[in-house]
């Protein structure tokens, strides 16, 4: 792509299907999907970009915007390289088999609202020298590697200028946020932090080597800036309130008489031990819906209030289901019940 381009409502896959598994065409694995050539202001939107050795490439100088798009099952996803402005919002940049997004030094752009997950290395990988980025209400999650990975290099040893805003960072297999040194050189113990602008409310947690690896030597005051507490609503929207129901007891309203034989059941009645096991799940259930009313006044967030009455439903559903179970059973004729009393 060259000049003043756009891209719009297009898949671009390099990619061959056998059965149900995809794989990259042999022929095609070292290829560029996408590439924006020096000097082009181009804007790629609702496009789908699978395979090749890079999905989509940027080359040198000019204007570049993704937007509401998809870069799956690529080696690296996207990357810009030195001299570009861009913009990359609102898309899905998962499941590569190297960075999700890969940026060199001197670019300046805006990366917001996407979902950067599942990929090989890092979700972002950026050289900080001469560069000015916003990163702002992305999720970035479960990277094998890290959630960001800043790096320096001697050759763009200026500081950068970022932003890291309202990002929520979890469960990447290395830090949530990592510094690194590839090629050498000696930035100073304060160079990544002097990068950085801003870094605040963001939600980082379950990163497994930790949220801030050592090497980027961010003060306390910097890291605790950086975090924010998690809101009732992001509580909710993890499912922390959500009532795990045991399948068992799911199951245990057809076992409960089913399991004995119908003669068994005519003769000695219903296993009580089961129905009244059965009865004090009923009250534990009655519990969890009142604290979900408590919840429920305590939000006016409406995706919130749908995901607790989802789960409302459902454990007044499977309490109705018991509690008819429990009346039937304990009703039912037992011709020789008074032997075992």
């Amino acid at each position: 792509m060259a000049g003043n381009s756009r891209l719009e409502n297009i898949s671009s896959i390099l990619e061959k299907k056998s059965g149900d598994e995809w794989y990259l065409n042999s022929y095609l694995k070292n290829e560029v999907n996408i590439w924006v050539g020096n000097g082009s202001n181009v804007t790629i939107k609702n496009i789908i970009v699978s395979g090749g050795k890079i999905g989509i490439e940027t080359d040198g100088k000019g204007q570049f915007n993704l937007e509401d798009s998809k870069v799956t099952k690529t080696a690296k996803a996207v990357y810009i390289k030195k001299g570009r402005d861009f913009n990359i919002a609102n898309s899905n940049i998962s499941d590569n088999f190297e960075e999700g997004i890969d940026i060199r030094d001197d670019v300046r752009g805006v990366i917001s609202n996407n979902k950067i997950e599942n990929n090989d290395l890092s979700g972002i990988e950026v050289v900080m020298g001469f560069t000015k980025i916003d990163i702002s209400n992305n999720i970035i999650s479960n990277n094998v590697a890290n959630g960001i990975l800043f790096q320096y290099y001697k050759d763009a040893d200026a500081t950068g200028e970022f932003k890291i805003n309202n990002n929520t960072i979890l469960n990447n297999q290395r830090n949530g946020i990592n510094c690194t040194r590839p090629r050498g050189g000696s930035p100073g113990g304060k160079y990544w932090s002097d990068s950085i602008e801003e870094m605040n409310a963001n939600l980082i947690r379950g990163n497994e080597l930790g949220n801030f690896h050592s090497s980027c030597k961010f003060s306390d005051e910097m890291k605790f800036n950086a975090l924010r507490t998690e809101t009732l609503e992001d509580k909710i929207e993890k499912g922390y309130y959500e009532f795990l129901v045991d399948e068992v007891d799911r199951q245990i309203i057809q076992t409960a008489v089913q399991n004995r034989s119908k003669l068994k059941t005519f003769l000695i009645g219903s296993d009580y031990d089961k129905l009244n096991e059965l009865d004090g799940k009923i009250e534990s259930y009655k519990n969890h819906i009142d604290e979900l009313d408590e919840l429920l006044r305590q939000t006016e967030n409406q995706g919130s209030i749908e995901l607790l009455n989802e789960d409302k439903k459902e454990i007044k559903e499977l309490n109705e289901n018991i509690d008819k179970f429990v009346l039937k059973e304990k009703n039912k004729f037992s011709l020789f019940g008074w032997l075992f009393d």
